[in-house]
């Protein structure tokens, strides 16, 4: 059922669970980065509310990027 590319991608299983508290994440990094990986693939904005209200709120707060923002940054990086 899970799937990784290793480099140590979440699945949409995965981030949901670390997202919602039900899987532990190994630290605060890897939090992000499942809410990062629902935010990237929307499925943040197909779940309940809570979901898009914390993406949103984690956007705002520049803990996370919007979609466009990291795939801009990923297909060009700085430096």
């Amino acid at each position: 059922m899970s799937s990784s590319n290793g480099k140590g991608d979440n699945t949409d299983f995965t981030a949901v669970g670390i997202a919602e508290g039900w899987i532990e994440a190994e630290s605060e990094e890897k939090v992000i980065e499942a809410w990062q990986h629902l935010i990237d693939t929307g499925i943040c904005w197909q779940l309940q509310g809570y979901f898009g209200r914390t993406a949103h709120r984690l956007i705002e707060e520049g803990i996370c990027k919007h979609p466009r923002q990291a795939r801009n940054a990923h297909e060009h990086p700085v430096g």
